[in-house]
């Protein structure tokens, strides 16, 4: 219920008999919701505390004419309860702890806060904060001693440089406030502390209990979120891929709020690929079951399909024409997984279509299908010579890292799933790895495609729109347009011949 409407201020209050009361300063980029809700409303409302939101119609972070009116207005509402507890997030984080003594509040939860936006105040501010949102009337912004009273709790990400550094500057301002480091949070704190019964016991902590017992309650939560748990594997699976996996399997059988780990599939690719770079062979499959279920992984299969250092698989699109990566372990019904045959010297890429295996190669910068090994760019998979892999060379050859390569250049899916052809370097994340078949992956081709290469303007509008941004030009140029910066110097096409001798 809006209890106080100002020029640029906003006050929700929502009762329950209790004589707790929680007062939360709303952050950054939701003026919209002013008139309709507050930071915490349905979730105070769930777990029976009252609450006092406070929301601006604009950005200023709290600094407004109508400051005198609102806080009057505040302390009035607080008067009946017994306990203030005050939370804020970034923006509102700031006034959180500005107005802690003037709320007497018992504890504040101050989540990312800024020191000031006031460059002579703190000249490490970015820049894209003041133009964006500082006017006149908040020179002088920066937080002073005298404003915080209570237990002050500034939590921050130490890993986020941003935020560390107006953290350490609160810090050093108020000797008294305390530190709450939140690793792997970055500036969402919030989202790795959310959930009914978790914010339930950080309040009643505030409310109730010590400085320790609040700093055990933030780090317990912390650690045990899901959304922790998947940004540690996420940052740093590619260093430590065996703890990542444990971390995940351990997660994973557990059940319950950790199933949300199961929706991104890259997360299981990119997984994959790390830790057989890392010689884990014998945990990779593993990792890929957790996703699967029941329909396992045959690691030993006669086919061996391409995963790439983006966790994604590498396939033919029917429709599109071309080569794509699938951002799923379970490809859609037009992506048909490419697989290699480990016999002989010679390993060229296949895809299977309606039972029959093609091979692929390039032809004038496109994707062609053909019964037999093309005499011209054949695709073929060669081990690759990166810095990252120069230790697999006495591994067997499944468990090395491998590069796709015609006679215009490697073959180079990107994050955004689509596949260049004239690459000219030989770096990791160019790499594959192989994996094992899952019966899945074998899948007819939709009734209006077929395997042979058609020209853009046979395929119907999207599909003509998807071959354009996914395939070279008929110069065998990858188009500038939608390819990242890094690809820029990936203009000239190498000579066969000289590719050849290079690498095969």
């Amino acid at each position: 219920m809006i209890v106080f409407e100002g020029c640029e201020i906003v006050i929700h209050h929502q009762h329950k008999t209790n004589d707790l009361v929680v007062v939360s300063f709303a952050p950054g980029g939701v003026t919209h919701e002013a008139l309709t809700t507050f930071w915490g409303m349905g979730l105070f409302d769930k777990i029976e505390i009252s609450a006092i939101g406070v929301t601006t119609k604009v950005d200023n972070w709290f600094i407004s004419p109508d400051e005198d009116a609102f806080v009057a207005k505040i302390e009035e509402l607080i008067t009946p309860y017994e306990t203030v507890v005050l939370m804020g997030c970034s923006m509102g984080a700031h006034t959180a702890i500005r107005l802690s003594r003037r709320l007497r509040a018992r504890a504040t939860l101050a989540l990312a806060p800024k020191f000031s936006l006031d460059e002579t105040e703190f000249p490490q501010i970015e820049r894209r904060y003041v133009d964006t949102y500082f006017r006149e009337d908040m020179r002088g912004m920066g937080l002073r001693r005298e404003d915080a009273a209570g237990m002050v709790f500034i939590a921050y990400d130490p890993l986020y440089e941003a935020d560390k550094q107006h953290a350490l500057r609160i810090l050093d301002e108020m000797p008294n406030a305390i530190p709450a480091p939140t690793f792997y949070t970055e500036h969402g704190i919030a989202d790795h502390l959310s959930g009914n019964d978790n914010m339930r016991r950080i309040t009643m902590a505030m409310a109730h209990g010590l400085q320790a017992d609040v700093l055990a309650t933030l780090l317990d939560v912390r650690r045990r979120h899901w959304r922790t748990v998947q940004r540690i594997i996420d940052t740093r699976m590619e260093r430590k891929p065996v703890l990542c996996a444990r971390l995940l399997n351990n997660a994973l059988r557990r059940q319950g709020k950790y199933e949300n780990l199961r929706h991104w599939d890259r997360r299981f690719g990119r997984l994959y690929y790390h830790l057989r770079r890392a010689g884990r062979g014998d945990l990779a499959p593993q990792i890929i079951n957790l996703k699967l279920g029941d329909t396992p992984l045959d690691p030993g299969s006669s086919r061996q399909y391409l995963m790439s250092f983006h966790g994604g698989l590498l396939c033919y699109d029917t429709l599109a024409k071309t080569m794509c990566m699938a951002q799923q372990i379970q490809p859609e019904a037009h992506q048909h997984p490419i697989f290699v045959r480990l016999q002989g010297e010679d390993v060229h890429l296949q895809t299977e279509i309606d039972g029959k295996a093609f091979f692929l190669s390039i032809d004038t910068g496109r994707v062609r299908l053909t019964d037999t090994i093309a005499d011209h760019a054949p695709v073929k998979l060669v081990e690759s010579r990166a810095r990252e892999w120069i230790f697999s060379y006495n591994r067997p050859r499944v468990e090395r890292g491998h590069v796709a390569i015609s006679a215009y250049g490697y073959v180079m899916p990107t994050e955004d799933g689509n596949v260049i052809f004239t690459s000219r370097n030989d770096l990791v994340f160019e790499s594959f790895v192989l994996i094992g078949e899952c019966p899945g992956w074998r899948r007819p081709a939709p009734a209006n495609a077929s395997p042979d290469t058609a020209s853009a303007k046979a395929l119907p509008p999207a599909s003509a729109v998807a071959l354009a941004q996914r395939q070279p030009n008929a110069t065998g140029h990858a188009p500038k347009r939608k390819l990242p910066t890094l690809l820029g110097r990936l203009t000239r096409k190498p000579r066969a011949a000289a590719q050849e001798r290079t690498r095969l």
